[in-house]
């Protein structure tokens, strides 16, 4: 089975995507790359506390030889997201509960930018039992 890079990108709070990602690479050979925006104009101290956390939950999957990698960016732009999938191989986009933003950087057929290579599975939260809304 041909190896599946998966991307999520986390915007708000929500986790539920990275922990399916992770889920998912135990069972089927994948590398998850964990993206996580930042805006401006947020609380620093919250965004400090989702960092470690995140970097946590990347240390913890390697250990148990998942792998993974973390990063950072500013103000996703939609070039910057294809960019992204191109350069990593992304083959399947994970959408978490907070993902509503994120769909409407995926179809823009006015610029031409498309995601033909890459799945997107959206994951509902367990809380909840909803979408993204």
């Amino acid at each position: 089975m041909a190896r599946s890079h998966i991307l999520v990108v986390v915007h708000l709070d929500a986790l539920s995507g990275v922990h399916h990602a992770f889920s998912l690479a135990k069972r089927v050979p994948a590398s998850v790359f964990v993206m996580r925006v930042h805006r401006s104009g947020r609380d620093n101290s919250r965004d400090q506390w989702m960092d470690e956390y995140l970097r946590d939950l990347v240390a913890s999957a390697q250990e148990a030889d998942v792998e993974a990698s973390y990063h950072v960016a500013w103000d996703l732009t939609r070039k910057e997201l294809l960019d992204i999938v191109r350069e990593q191989h992304i083959n399947l986009l994970i959408i978490g509960e907070e993902g509503a933003w994120l769909r409407g950087r995926l179809s823009c057929p006015e610029t031409g930018l498309s995601f033909p290579q890459c799945r997107t599975i959206e994951v509902k939260s367990k809380e909840t039992g909803k979408k993204d809304r």
